[in-house]
């Protein structure tokens, strides 16, 4: 395996956020939660990429109540499903 085949088994917190585009607290919410599996090593804590991967599969096709509509605003679960425009 070449250095250019080399994919990562886990990624640090950024990095993680990086790949995804989720937001770091939404990344931390979702790992709180058990959506997102990571292992702790010391301080670091390291995110499973195939834990990554496995998350947005399972979140294809907007069936979710966190999908975004064609608005671009999501749908927030906590607040009954009241519609919210992203960053706020």
């Amino acid at each position: 395996m070449t250095a250019d085949q080399f994919q990562p088994l886990t990624v640090r917190i950024k990095e993680a956020c990086r790949m995804t585009g989720i937001g770091r607290s939404k990344l931390y919410e979702l790992i709180a939660d058990g959506e997102i599996e990571i292992v702790k090593v010391g301080a670091i804590t390291l995110v499973l990429v195939s834990g990554l991967q496995a998350f947005l599969e399972r979140n294809r096709g907007g069936d979710r109540a966190t999908s975004t509509d064609r608005s671009g605003c999501a749908a927030d679960p906590r607040s009954g499903g009241s519609i919210e425009p992203f960053g706020a």
